[in-house]
């Protein structure tokens, strides 16, 4: 750094080798991390390390320090501007005659405003500075192309018509084409300048950088003034803006014109654009409009595919039924919103892609309350891994899957097995069958049908009655940057909800009449095995009985007890005589929803 001139501050070459210093950094950080490996391997042994190597710890890392330093220095000098822009600093001489100008305002024979006499030339560099920060800061220059002249007038050739081109035979022969016809384009120069003002002081100051406070001072506003003169300069003394220039039709087109084509689309795009109030809570900031980052891509929209089952309620909320909610999408947003689309209300919140995927073959119904030991589950996943699990965990709520039926019902199936036929694709066996209260709703379910892993990546909803046997609609928003969301309808009917069959029905004849008897479910007490009698789940407690003659109801009886009786005057008024074969339904209703799930019973003599 040459600090011997009151002048502009130079650089005089490369500077340090930096290779060379960082290979000396290179040397003294491998000798303390020798160092250091010693200290802590005697620490390990002895508890303590030995006051020689903190000290040497405590020297290498004083050098560590200084060396970095240096680097530092070499990287800044290295950054810095070479005076004459060619790698060879200027004259001291021409250094302090400049400086004297803008400072002092020392006038000389080169200073006057006459041509002939000549003038000071701003040094190179701070003309390449200048420059460089207006290709930053202007768009124009930023894509303009840049010509030097030494006239006052740039002059352009041009073709009007392009040359004259024909296809001819291999053997043709080829006659002389039209010649070109040419033009001139003049481009008269205009100047933009600039006379920054200053205190005395501060030009008095011998260490002021006179080339970077010009180059600070002008290059915003020389950005400002010519960006505005290409878009709406008049042509006097600057340049005709774009928007200022004379418009023709493309068919009348001319030179010194700007042509355009009539299409008739004006303001198509602002009338494509349409509007849609964002639900309270969940408007989006606009970020603010600027260029990104080198190496930043653009975000893709994410479309996640989302599934929701019906499902009956958990024993923590037996009154309300409840959706299973899970979405798959690669690459995922980080968070996925479910919106009532009515109200604006956040529903939930997927924070991980759940594990979805469909059936590759037929599942039929199988028994319930034992291990299904006939039927397997063939399944391909979009994405994840399946696991076996111990008997004990499956009968615990682990490794439950809810599955689509033919009929558009779901129903949960908890497997002890997994294997892994192909990639994404399982085999599970083992099964048990109707889990949480999904029993009325097994029934067979196709190849292709949809099934969802119950885990912590799918959400519940509690679904209320008062929404059962309508369609809702849900508005998935995919990360944050969506703002439009993607619509979601489903119907729900009130078959989850409604009052599980009852079991273990009896049908026994006491002299004429016959006694019925039944003990009721409750989704309360879960899957459970030991409760004595399943908690009242619907209050008050009301059944109903219904008695058929082949395939025809003759009967119906109600009770507000697990019990009933059929008397032989009905029976012979509904059969003609004391049957003795009959089938009949237990329903248990529902003060609410009304008839529940059917159980069938049938009574032999």
């Amino acid at each position: 750094m040459d600090m011997t001139s009151d002048g502009l501050e130079t650089k005089a070459g490369a500077g340090s080798d930096i290779g060379a210093l960082f290979a000396e950094f290179s040397t003294a950080f491998e000798e303390f991390k020798r160092t250091n490996d010693q200290r802590l391997g005697e620490i390990e042994k002895r508890g303590s390390a030995d006051g020689l190597l903190e000290g040497k710890l405590d020297r290498l890392n004083s050098v560590l320090d200084g060396q970095k330093a240096a680097m530092d220095r070499a990287m800044v000098e290295r950054a810095r501007p070479l005076l004459d822009g060619r790698g060879a600093p200027l004259g001291g001489e021409y250094k302090e005659a400049f400086a004297s100008y803008v400072k002092r305002g020392e006038e000389k024979a080169l200073s006057v405003g006459v041509n002939a006499d000549g003038g000071y030339v701003v040094p190179p560099e701070t003309e390449t500075e200048i420059t460089r920060l207006m290709t930053a800061v202007s768009p124009i220059r930023a894509i303009a192309g840049v010509r030097q002249v030494s006239g006052s007038v740039y002059k352009r050739p041009i073709s009007v018509t392009g040359p004259a081109t024909g296809w001819v035979g291999e053997t043709a022969a080829r006659p002389t084409t039209n010649s070109q016809t040419l033009a001139e384009l003049s481009y008269p120069t205009m100047e933009l300048y600039a006379m920054p003002a200053a205190t005395s002081s501060f030009l008095d100051d011998a260490a002021v950088d006179v080339g970077q406070w010009i180059s600070d001072e002008v290059n915003a506003a020389f950005a400002a003034q010519e960006t505005t003169a290409f878009v709406t300069g008049n042509g006097v003394n600057k340049p005709t803006g774009f928007l200022t220039a004379t418009s023709v039709a493309e068919a009348s087109w001319t030179w010194g014109n700007l042509g355009y084509i009539a299409t008739g689309t004006a303001g198509a795009l602002a009338r494509r654009i349409t509007a849609r109030s964002l639900p309270s809570g969940h408007a989006q900031a606009p970020e603010v409009d600027r260029p990104l980052p080198g190496g930043v891509s653009v975000a893709v929209r994410a479309l996640p595919l989302v599934m929701v089952a019906h499902l009956p309620p958990l024993p923590s909320d037996p009154s309300r039924s409840r959706l299973v909610v899970a979405a798959y999408t690669q690459p995922w947003p980080g968070r996925v919103q479910v919106v009532d689309d009515a109200t604006g209300t956040t529903l939930a919140e997927l924070t991980r892609r759940g594990l979805l995927g469909s059936l590759t073959a037929d599942l039929q119904a199988g028994p319930l309350g034992i291990w299904d030991q006939g039927n397997v589950v063939d399944v391909t996943l979009l994405e994840g891994h399946l696991a076996s699990g111990e008997d004990l965990a499956v009968l615990g709520g682990s490794n439950r899957l809810a599955v689509e039926n033919d009929a558009g019902n779901w129903e949960v199936v908890g497997f002890a097995n997994a294997e892994l036929v192909s990639p994404g694709r399982y085999r599970l066996s083992r099964l048990l069958r109707g889990m949480d209260c999904t029993g009325p709703a097994m029934s067979t379910a196709p190849v292709g049908r949809r099934v969802i892993l119950l885990d912590s990546r799918a959400v519940s909803l509690p679904m209320d009655a008062h929404w059962l046997g309508e369609t809702r609609t849900f508005r998935i928003y995919a990360g944050a940057r969506d703002v439009e969301g993607q619509s979601l309808s489903f119907a729900t009917d009130a078959g989850p909800a409604l009052p599980l069959p009852p079991v273990h029905l009896r049908a026994v004849r006491a002299g004429g009449d016959v006694a019925f008897n039944w003990t009721r479910c409750s989704r309360a007490d879960g899957d459970g095995w030991g409760a004595a009698e399943s908690p009242l789940e619907h209050v008050p407690e009301r059944y109903q009985l219904t008695i058929f003659n082949g395939s025809t109801p003759v009967r119906l009886l109600e009770s507000t007890s697990p019990a009933a009786s059929y008397g032989a005057a009905d029976q012979v008024s509904d059969f003609g005589v004391l049957p003795a074969v009959f089938n009949f339904t237990v329903v248990q209703v529902s003060p609410v929803l009304g008839g529940g799930h059917a159980a069938e019973g049938a009574f032999h003599g």
